[in-house]
């Protein structure tokens, strides 16, 4: 059996094409407002020439993702020498690291620098746990207040 080979009209494609790409111009501006605004996050203000970065990055980053804190807020990445920021801040990062804790892209909390695991931890857990406590309050809370 012998398959036939049908030329397409030239116009007849370019108006297949510009209805695809038409199409998916539109499921994605009807995709936009569908996205999860982020919410919380905990953003590292980093640089490449941190020594003090290096260390978090071997000794806690491994291990974040598998906290409490980062189910709560999941953690961001921003080079303060490259990377433009979103984040309302409430004042300008200067050193690094510096981790700010972010809700609705607004500061709501920072520390400076890592002195080690140990503590990071213990920090973050507790603000991710003061945080959840803090947000079930407002949903508790009459709509008037």
């Amino acid at each position: 059996m012998r398959a036939t080979m049908r030329a397409i009209p030239p116009s007849a494609s370019r108006k297949r094409c510009a209805q695809a790409l038409a199409w998916a111009v539109l499921a994605m501006l009807v995709a936009l407002p569908l996205r999860p605004a982020r919410a919380a996050e905990l953003v590292m203000f980093e640089s490449r020439s941190c020594s003090v970065c290096r260390q978090f990055n071997r000794e806690a980053a491994p291990l974040y993702e598998a906290s409490p804190a980062a189910h709560v807020f999941p953690l961001r990445r921003i080079d303060i020498d490259r990377d433009p920021t979103d984040i309302l801040l409430e004042r300008p990062v200067t050193m690094t690291p510096t981790f700010v804790f972010v809700d609705k892209r607004r500061e709501i909390a920072r520390f400076v620098g890592y002195p080690g695991r140990k503590w990071f931890f213990k920090l973050v857990n507790g603000a991710a746990a003061a945080f959840v406590e803090s947000e079930a309050k407002k949903r508790r809370a009459p709509s008037g207040q």
